[in-house]
């Protein structure tokens, strides 16, 4: 795989970094400008979202489309609309570039959005549309799709991959209208499952992952773009049908497992003995899950941005 060299900030295009201690392998940067961490170098993009990407079928790629992750991928996505709904409680119409196989735009369609999509992994634009969704195979600035149209604008764990954020940014809001909204998520890098794992946690993604965002870069990074930062806050996706280990893994707690195995509640799922947690313990988490949020911590950074009035 072809490696390029990564030298400006990916937030500000600041060239002043410091190293970031990690581990022998991941060479990351923190900028002395924005403080943004991010990549020394990263993959060629053309070579890592292949055919295959999100089947699990490449070096890079995951596998999303077992039933259960798929499901999910739609509690995640009603999650995030909460969000959006409450910055804009009148639907109208929602463009998600980056889209996938368009979980977010089923999600949405569902609760009375206009959506269309911009996907350039052809495989995955394909299966979104064979879901009877209006998605362009192409980047978004290859599209037909008009600018300036759209009530809200969004792209979910694509700001990572991109090593000019503001420009990207500025992209996504040529096409909201005047007043709309440009909504982003990506992983957290000050959540405390960043912390506690170190050079294993699952959002590093070597030569994938160029931009490590946390809530005050990714504020900086939006105002740079010409935005109006409207609700930059973390969240996390604890889900009733997660095993008690899954969540203690999302939330990076390493005590007590035993015990709340004990007061878990037995299952079988494909074909596996479980343990769910019980009511009390699911609670707890979820109190857990919660106050990682207050304060910041939480598994995902997500933005929401209006784009000024004006031409």
């Amino acid at each position: 795989m072809e490696i390029h060299q990564l030298v400006r900030c990916p937030g500000c295009g600041d060239e002043g970094s410091t190293p970031v201690p990690l581990d022998g392998q991941h060479e990351l940067r923190r900028c002395d400008r924005c403080d943004l961490v991010y990549a020394s170098a990263y993959g060629d993009p053309d070579e890592i979202y292949v055919e295959g990407y999100l089947f699990g079928e490449t070096e890079f790629g995951l596998d999303i489309f077992h039933p259960l992750f798929q499901e999910f991928l739609s509690f995640a996505a009603e999650k995030r609309l909460d969000v959006i709904e409450r910055s804009r409680p009148a639907r109208g119409s929602l463009l998600d570039v980056g889209c996938g196989s368009g979980e977010v735009l089923l999600a949405a369609q569902r609760r009375g959005w206009t959506v269309a999509g911009a996907e350039p992994v052809q495989q995955s634009a394909s299966i979104a549309q064979s879901r009877g969704l209006d998605v362009r195979p192409a980047l978004l600035q290859d599209t037909d799709l008009p600018e300036r149209s759209w009530d809200v604008v969004t792209a979910f764990h694509v700001l990572e991959h991109i090593t000019e954020g503001s420009a990207f940014l500025g992209l996504l809001a040529r096409w909201a209208r005047p007043g709309g909204l440009v909504v982003v998520e990506v992983p957290n890098w000050g959540s405390v499952d960043r912390m506690r794992k170190g050079a294993s946690w699952p959002g590093v993604r070597p030569l994938e992952h160029v931009a490590h965002y946390q809530p005050d870069t990714l504020r900086r990074t939006m105002e740079r773009a010409g935005l109006e930062p409207v609700v930059v806050r973390t969240l996390g996706f604890l889900w009733d049908q997660q095993t008690i280990e899954e969540q203690l893994r999302d939330l990076a707690i390493r005590r007590g497992r035993r015990l709340l195995r004990r007061l878990g509640r037995p299952t079988e799922r494909d074909g596996q003995s479980e343990v769910m947690p019980g009511r009390v313990t699911r609670r707890a988490l979820l109190a857990i899950q919660a106050a990682y949020d207050r304060m910041r911590r939480g598994q995902v950074v997500l933005g929401v941005a209006r784009v000024p009035d004006g031409p």
